[in-house]
């Protein structure tokens, strides 16, 4: 615990004159409103900012906070409108990022008293910068991605070499996306109780030829996520993999699982396949976005409190668009879309949860393809 408070308050000290750039501390102090060199302070680790005056330290820098963050989050968040400089600013964006945890899970994730997380969430109290890097991490544990909303994680000494690597695995996601389920597979209890099994044996598992496995394996070990460990790999480390920061290539590694996802559908693999057509009033669409983005959460949710990794999973997410214009009603197309990997440890995920695309046809696969 109190090495993570120490990290974390050395992130916060460094993010700060991160921002400040070449700008002086005393100059910096004034345009932020303050009467004495708080600024001074707050680098040196004797006090801390709350996060409304960190928020105040990126508009100086020139950093539209509410504007990334909406994009990073989603814009069902509604947070580009909010004023991040305001308690309820904080106060809505501590609801956004908690979703569908209690402020027990909350609370038990940062090592901090319900008491503590119900004021910072109430707003009674001002979550200082350290404590909202930690709470950003205990609930979206995409921490890094988050700093690198306000300034390149390169430059940040506490975590420059934590960035690195996860750059590295970022790209390994794109470039292999079937790297995703082999890394999983890699945590099956299966693979650990089992003799002695390779690339035939994930690949098999998998449902994919012998090459695709070896390709993702040595990927992955380039990208340092994995290891050699006797006769088999092991995992290096549990944390999440965001591969939705890139437009382009987020919209490729969705194209890509939605084939995989039909080609399984026709290929009469079991999983869950589903559409619906129906009508709906205009009104009730940000409805229906809020439903969507509580539907993904609450899969992410579920992941993340799995007592075992039994099976590899690709979870469906409903995708929407309008297919039909016009005065009258509007017909909108809903169907379940094949979209990321997610294990009870480590994660890849598509962050921007309010996908647009009109999928006429997707599944979820079931997490055992050899059947």
């Amino acid at each position: 615990m109190q090495n993570q408070k120490m990290l974390h308050e050395r992130l916060a000290r460094e993010l700060v004159f991160a921002l400040r750039g070449r700008r002086s501390q005393p100059w910096l102090s004034r345009r932020l409103g303050l009467k004495s060199n708080l600024v001074y302070r707050w680098e040196a680790g004797r006090a801390w900012p709350s996060a409304t005056q960190f928020f105040a330290i990126a508009r100086v820098a020139g950093v539209p906070s509410a504007k990334r963050l909406e994009d990073w989050l989603g814009r069902a968040t509604g947070l580009g409108s909010v004023d991040l400089e305001s308690t309820e600013g904080v106060r809505a964006l501590l609801e956004r990022l908690a979703g569908p945890l209690g402020i027990g899970a909350v609370a038990e994730r940062m090592e901090r008293s319900r008491f503590v997380v119900s004021r910072w969430l109430s707003g009674q109290t001002r979550i200082r910068l350290p404590d909202l890097l930690r709470y950003v991490e205990a609930t979206s544990l995409r921490l890094l991605d988050f700093v690198a909303l306000f300034v390149d994680p390169a430059r940040i000494g506490a975590i420059a070499a934590d960035w690195k690597r996860i750059e590295a695995a970022r790209r390994a996601a794109y470039d292999a996306p079937w790297s995703h389920a082999v890394l999983r597979v890699l945590e099956l209890r299966d693979y650990e109780s089992e003799g002695p099994v390779g690339e035939a044996w994930i690949a098999k598992r998998l449902g994919i030829d012998v090459h695709e496995a070896r390709r993702s394996l040595g990927l992955l070990a380039k990208s340092g996520q994995i290891q050699r460990a006797g006769k088999r790999w092991r995992v290096r480390s549990a944390e999440v993999i965001d591969t939705g920061v890139d437009h382009e290539r987020r919209r490729s590694l969705r194209a890509f699982w939605s084939r995989v996802a039909v080609d399984r559908l026709e290929a009469g693999v079991r999983g869950v396949h589903a559409f619906n057509i129906f009508t709906l009033a205009e009104r009730d669409l940000p409805e229906l976005r809020a439903l969507h983005l509580e539907f993904f959460n609450r899969v992410r949710a579920l992941a993340d409190a799995a007592k075992a990794s039994e099976r590899v999973v690709c979870t469906p997410r409903k995708s929407w668009r309008s297919i039909a214009m016009g005065s009258g009603p509007r017909l909108n197309l809903t169907a379940f879309r094949a979209n990321s990997g997610r294990h009870s440890t480590r994660v890849h995920i598509d962050s921007h949860s309010e996908a647009m695309e009109c999928a006429t046809v997707a599944c979820a696969l079931r997490g055992d393809f050899s059947h």
